[in-house]
């Protein structure tokens, strides 16, 4: 099936809801989708969800893909003010962001600690039950994520797969 026809049905029930900025007349240059409607916290995290949406500029400060494993794992940092914020999710196709969750930096704690470990076990899990059997977009640099107004920052590289064994 393909990523269109797969992202209408997932919406249809109810399983992928499409961020929309509100007051704003500008189109859309990429798209969000949220894995529930009340993912939005308002405020300072709409703000980033429109940035992205409205196709603002993206730097490394903003979005940043976490260091394997698991693989291709992204998060966009809300910085300011306080709470900060982390929004987890992974890129379905080039400018298509699929958010599993919106923690606040306070509760997740050091990055390694349990509460991390568990947001990402649930991206993954989300992304599991979400897109079976298709793996999230993988690419070497961030203009095969982000295709436009985005500074040129590198990559924490992809783990290199071993090959499997016959």
């Amino acid at each position: 099936m393909s990523i269109h026809a797969t992202l209408i049905g997932l919406q249809h029930a109810r399983k992928l809801f499409p961020y929309q900025p509100s007051e704003t007349r500008n189109p859309p240059r990429r798209r969000i989708f949220l894995t529930a409607p009340d993912l939005d916290t308002g405020g300072f995290v709409a703000a980033a969800l429109t940035r992205f949406v409205l196709g603002e500029r993206v730097y490394k400060s903003f979005l940043k893909r976490l260091d394997p494993p698991p693989e291709e794992i992204w998060e966009i940092r809300v910085t300011a003010p306080r709470p900060q914020w982390r929004l987890l999710g992974r890129f379905l196709e080039p400018d298509t962001l699929v958010l599993t969750g919106v923690f606040s930096r306070d509760a997740l704690g050091r990055k390694g600690s349990a509460a991390w470990k568990a947001a990402i076990t649930d991206c993954v899990r989300q992304w599991a039950v979400l897109f079976p059997g298709r793996s999230p977009h993988s690419a070497t640099t961030i203009h095969d994520y982000v295709t436009e107004n985005c500074d040129d920052f590198p990559l924490t590289p992809p783990r290199k797969r071993k090959p499997r064994q016959p």
